[in-house]
């Protein structure tokens, strides 16, 4: 038998629980699906399908820039927003390095750690749901991870604690909007607009339904 990794051993298949239900919310995708403006466009290109896109999506970030208001060096793309914290976590941890976040939140964070031979440090949420500041930062973590709003939650994190954390943090903040569109002015792009050290993803997967196309 080929030995594997030893971070790698006891990690299941994902395979969230499914049970009957009137209204499933587990994926917490857009119910309604694309809107038909979308829908049009993707009918109109599958010609392109057969085709590899061009390297780092340079049309799709010019115009994510255009949209938020940034320069369309300060974005980035993958395969899902999970795929660019994955990759953030690879590009600013070496493994030993430690991995801070709220417990609970999405899933994959510390599957994510376990992967790439981290040392994971969940640190739960408050009694009112908020971020706890302090004991984030007394992790000493290199990069700590947000998400607001929170999965699986639904709670929006303050803003004064994660000014707090972006402020004091020894390294790296991600901030995870997978779901900032059903919070509206709750966003924390001002932030990462004003500090070098925050990342903020977002997803097409909720608001905009576009789950199966995977683009963070």
């Amino acid at each position: 038998m080929i030995p594997r990794r030893a971070s790698y051993r006891d990690i299941p298949l994902y395979a969230p629980s499914k049970r009957p239900c009137r209204v499933d919310l587990s994926d917490n995708t857009n119910l309604f699906g694309v809107p038909p403006s979308v829908e049009r466009v993707l009918v109109s290109t599958v010609s392109r399908v057969p085709r590899y896109p061009p390297g780092y999506a340079p049309e799709l970030r010019r115009a994510l820039a255009a949209s938020m208001g940034v320069a369309p060096e300060e974005i980035t793309t993958g395969c899902g927003s999970d795929d660019v914290i994955d990759s953030a976590l690879r590009a600013f941890l070496e493994p030993g390095d430690t991995l801070a976040f709220q417990d609970p939140t999405f899933v994959m964070v510390p599957l994510f750690a376990k992967v790439n031979g981290l040392k994971a440090v969940p640190v739960p949420l408050k009694p009112d749901f908020d971020v706890d500041a302090d004991a984030l930062l007394a992790t000493g973590a290199k990069v700590i991870y947000l998400c607001s709003p929170n999965n699986p939650t639904g709670t929006a994190l303050s803003r004064a604690a994660v000014e707090r954390i972006a402020e004091d943090a020894p390294g790296i903040v991600i901030i995870d909007e997978a779901y900032a569109d059903f919070a509206p002015g709750k966003d924390f792009l001002g932030l990462a607009r004003r500090r070098s050290n925050v990342l903020v993803t977002r997803t097409f997967s909720k608001a905009f339904g576009l789950a199966g196309l995977r683009v963070g």
